[in-house]
């Protein structure tokens, strides 16, 4: 037998609390026994980290079993350029079937994508998969002919799952994406086997989301009257791709660099020029200013006077340095006698 009384704890985070102490063995070999940590407050939010623990953990289980490629791995339908009208109204289409998931769901529609290759199909429908993983459920990606595949490996003797189980596996998920539907396709066999997973879904109204690079009529022709109908039926659409492939687009050319000047940066130091040289008798070269001092030297009153109007000049030839030099006339005629050398 076993009693309990009332009595208040308190709990260093939350404050006091009403706390249920049981008295076991009522009499003179009676004690009490205490749940550990039974504050309300701290059982909720240990409650509220577990099933979040668990949410995404099994978010993270459906993810890995969806098989979307890598490279549609981060797409989003906030991330997807739509250039066209056409393209628009698959931006629209697709969030309105992703936000409405579960509408989607109750009425069993299904939606088919056609255009050309490269037009952003794949990205919008791995866009629709990541928001319903998201939101807790299942999806898996597959293409058409991968689909084909894996259920005739079933034949096989050394196989580990039957056609059953493997045809069980692509009705049951929330969401079923094929893609390259039409692509070497057109066998009776293969249309068989896509409609006894299609047919599946179509009758536990799951929905699907079915990608083609042909137009509607193409999509028809390719898989036939029967899965045909089963894509267009309780309010599926079909939505039409059109514009130039993101694939064929050119690399982005950045202009050049503008050349740093001084208004732009600055930081900017223009380097110095070297003086220009000459050369010398002795082969070696003289700085233009060296020679400019020298000629100073010879005239002085020429050179350095500053004259708006300059003497006229005479070149001649510097037999001690090897180079020509031009000089004011007065002086060469008052250097030789009159004679220019």
């Amino acid at each position: 037998m076993s009693e309990h009384r009332i009595e208040v704890a308190n709990c260093k985070r939350h404050g006091d609390f009403e706390q249920k102490v049981w008295i076991m063995c009522p009499g003179p070999d009676a004690f009490e026994m205490r749940a550990p940590h039974s504050c309300p407050k701290c059982v909720d939010e240990r409650e509220a980290e577990r099933r979040t623990r668990q949410r995404l953990e099994r978010i993270a289980y459906n993810r890995q079993r969806a098989n979307i490629p890598r490279r549609f791995a981060d797409c989003s339908i906030d991330n997807y350029e739509a250039i066209t009208t056409a393209q628009r109204t698959a931006l629209n289409t697709a969030k309105a079937f992703a936000e409405n998931f579960a509408a989607v769901v109750a009425a069993g529609s299904s939606l088919t994508f056609c255009g050309p290759s490269g037009t952003g199909k794949t990205h919008l429908a791995c866009a629709i998969a990541n928001h319903v993983l998201d939101a807790g459920g299942t999806v898996i990606y597959e293409q058409a002919i991968e689909l084909i595949r894996k259920i005739r490996e079933t034949w096989r003797r050394d196989s580990h799952e039957t056609e059953v189980e493997v045809i069980g596996r692509y009705r049951a998920v929330d969401l079923l994406i094929l893609d390259e539907i039409g692509v070497s396709f057109g066998g009776e066999a293969e249309k068989t086997q896509l409609f006894d997973v299609l047919d599946g879904r179509y009758r536990e109204l799951r929905p699907m989301l079915v990608i083609c690079n042909l137009d509607a009529q193409g999509l028809q022709e390719s898989v036939g009257p029967r899965i045909y109908d089963r894509l267009l039926e309780n309010g599926s659409a079909v939505v039409l791709f059109d514009g130039k492939s993101y694939r064929r687009k050119p690399p982005s050319i950045r202009p050049p660099k503008p050349k740093p000047t001084e208004s732009a940066n600055s930081n900017y130091v223009e380097k110095p020029v070297s003086p220009q040289r000459v050369p010398g008798a002795s082969g070696k070269e003289k700085p233009l200013s060296k020679r400019l001092e020298e000629m100073e030297q010879l005239f002085p009153h020429e050179i350095s006077s500053g004259d708006a109007t300059p003497p006229a000049m005479t070149k001649i030839h510097d037999q001690d340095s090897g180079v020509d030099l031009w000089v004011p006339t007065d002086e060469v005629l008052a250097t030789t006698n009159g004679e220019i050398k």
